[in-house]
């Protein structure tokens, strides 16, 4: 039997594209069909990154692994990796949960700490590796997946207005995490407006108390 991963975002595939001739790819939500999986025979299907719900009908005949960063069952909901960051995490878990119809609520069959160090694009090469280890750990030893034990908090999930940078950010270092953690051409990136402009910055540094970032300058929308 086969296995699909089924990413919405972009990251995984491209940081793992070599890794992955031998799996059944999805790249977007009308190509998780039910007789499509069916007929190419798959048994797990791998969510490095999914935006939407998942059908029952998917979970409850193919085994579904979702992949979360966070110290489960504390972090669960959206937006992870960049709500960690603004809670001064250096490190995080990456969890491989079994899905249920509750998000991030499933048993787990395993999970590898990852850094939060470097620019969202970086973190996401990191979590590529570990999901790609632990994707095949999965396959080959029959593991069996265990409860969630402890206190459960969620996150909330960030939106296009939280890229704006504001002015209660008071220091270098809460500017470097602002800017690092949307530091990726699938999100808004961090951004101010200023006399009609628009300024985003990217592939973001720091030494000492200086940041060192790419800076686009646009027109504001009105």
């Amino acid at each position: 039997m086969k296995s699909a991963v089924a990413c919405s975002k972009k990251w995984f595939f491209i940081h793992q594209k070599k890794n992955l001739k031998n799996y059944y790819l999805i790249k977007n939500k009308k190509q998780l069909n039910y007789k499509s999986l069916k007929k190419n025979n798959i048994k797990y299907i791998f969510f490095p990154h999914w935006s939407f719900i998942l059908p029952k009908k998917i979970y409850e005949n193919f085994i579904c692994v979702i992949f979360h960063t966070g110290n489960l069952p504390k972090h669960r909901g959206g937006s992870p990796i960049q709500n960690l960051i603004l809670k001064g995490y250096k490190n995080a878990y990456v969890n491989a949960i079994k899905v249920q119809k509750k998000i991030d609520s499933g048993p787990i069959y395993a999970r590898k700490k990852v850094s939060l160090k470097g620019s969202l694009d970086n973190i996401f090469y990191n979590i590529s590796i570990i999901i790609l280890e632990l994707m095949k750990k999965i396959i080959t030893s029959n593991i069996k997946p265990k409860d969630q034990i402890g206190k459960k908090t969620f996150f909330k999930r960030l939106n296009k207005n939280n890229s704006f940078i504001k002015k209660n950010i008071s220091s270098i270092n809460m500017m470097y995490d602002k800017i690092r953690m949307l530091d990726s051409d699938e999100y808004d990136n961090a951004n101010f407006n200023l006399n009609n402009f628009n300024f985003s910055f990217t592939k973001v540094s720091k030494k000492g108390q200086k940041i060192y970032a790419n800076c686009l300058i646009k027109k504001s929308k009105k």
